[in-house]
């Protein structure tokens, strides 16, 4: 079996497996909706041909390309979204707008999508959060930082400046619906990229990526209907310091390193996203590419145009 990818005039882009790519495909050899019933594709009056020749409808012709894929990776497109430093509460509101497509536009494609940030310091806890009393956060707070309840897993963890944060915003019927699994591969790219640099990440039975009894990578992950939200956080050159304050992801005894510290030399995040992209291409065996400069415009709007408060998290304001 084989697929094709069709770019047609209109910059739609339509993945289509389930079918042999013969020489000619006329409309009557296209399904009429895609693999995962997400969607209806419209191939009325149309013709493809292998040779990426043309595309006639009422009339109307015009150039295409015919690129053959795995059919394994027809739906693991993912596009990764770099955004700079951004406050921790926008970043919430951006996953949610992925996150939530598939239940308010059911009859569209969902996208896949690797969020790359960075945060100004903050302490976020999971959905075991009861065990801060309002004194030891405003303690928290006093130090420079905010707070933020949320509805990932995991305990508490600290996010700040040279931390490099992934939020993958997949559909794992695209890949493989387990959870488990899930975990694995995220945990797995990290291994992958720490090779890269010659340091020695470790998997154990504590979530998370370590390096001997230090961890070096946190996990606080997410996941309804099969859609993934929340994600990681890798420590590039991030000030081990404000660990201090915390029992980082609640495990006593245990403690914190980054790369920078492992390799003994300043290494930014700019440095760290080229490999990460690779390991998490090579793990999780999709196709990357980048996030349309087209659509980076209204999306920032879109989370900059209401301060609210996303849904399933809440800020803890300081008192005064």
């Amino acid at each position: 079996m084989a697929g094709i990818k069709v770019s047609a005039w209109d910059a739609e882009v339509h993945e289509i497996s389930s079918f042999f790519l013969s020489r000619t495909l006329n409309v009557s050899h296209l399904p009429h909706s895609f693999p995962d019933g997400s969607g209806v594709a419209q191939w009325d009056r149309r013709k493809v041909t292998a040779d990426f020749i043309s595309v006639q409808e009422a009339g109307k012709a015009d150039k295409i390309s015919v690129q053959c894929l795995n059919p394994d990776q027809m739906s693991r497109l993912v596009q990764y979204l770099e955004t700079g430093r951004l406050d921790y509460q926008k970043a919430l509101r951006l996953q949610q707008f992925f996150a939530r497509k598939p239940a308010e536009e059911a009859t569209k494609e969902f996208r896949n999508v690797l969020i790359l940030t960075e945060h100004a310091p903050v302490f976020t806890v999971g959905i075991r959060s009861n065990a801060y009393t309002a004194q030891e956060v405003e303690k928290l707070q006093d130090i420079g930082a905010d707070f933020y309840k949320t509805n990932r897993g995991g305990l508490i963890t600290f996010h700040g400046p040279g931390q490099l944060i992934a939020y993958p915003i997949l559909n794992l019927r695209h890949f493989q619906p387990s959870v488990r699994w899930y975990v694995g591969k995220i945990e797995q790219t990290i291994v992958e990229l720490c090779k890269k640099f010659n340091i020695r990440g470790e998997r154990t039975r504590d979530m998370g990526v370590w390096v001997k009894d230090k961890k070096i990578c946190a996990l606080g992950l997410h996941v309804s209907r099969q859609i993934t939200s929340h994600g990681m956080a890798l420590n590039c050159n991030t000030d081990l310091s404000w660990f201090r304050h915390i029992v980082p992801c609640g495990l006593v005894g245990k403690g914190v390193t980054s790369i920078s510290e492992q390799l003994g030399r300043n290494v930014e995040i700019g440095e760290v996203i080229p490999p990460f992209l690779d390991s998490f291409k090579d793990t999780f065996e999709c196709q990357l590419e980048k996030f349309p400069d087209a659509g980076r415009f209204d999306l920032f709007n879109y989370i900059n145009e209401d301060d609210g408060q996303p849904d399933d998290v809440a800020k803890v304001k300081r008192k005064q």
